[in-house]
């Protein structure tokens, strides 16, 4: 994942009225994003994971999903529109 430092970059600033313009909830969540996406150099490939769980999109338009069970759900219909569906 990303090897960025977040030291400092998170030190939440006072607002005028004496509050924190971010809350130290809000720092643990940016934290957690930071973390949970990866970006590659050439911005080809922008990748989020959580656990087991990963979701990678490719600039050539390929969506990949990878985790212990891909659940699908729809109060309408589900399409799927390709030129090839393969099924195991």
């Amino acid at each position: 994942m990303n090897k960025l430092s977040t030291e400092g970059f998170f030190d939440a600033r006072a607002t005028e009225d004496g509050g924190m313009a971010v809350s130290p909830e809000d720092m643990v969540k940016l934290r957690f994003l930071l973390n949970a996406v990866d970006i590659d150099a050439s911005g080809a490939r922008l990748a989020l994971q959580v656990g087991k769980a990963r979701v990678t999109l490719h600039e050539n338009g390929t969506i990949r999903l990878d985790g212990a069970a891909v659940v699908q759900t729809a109060t309408e219909s589900i399409t799927l529109d390709g030129a090839l569906i393969e099924l195991n």
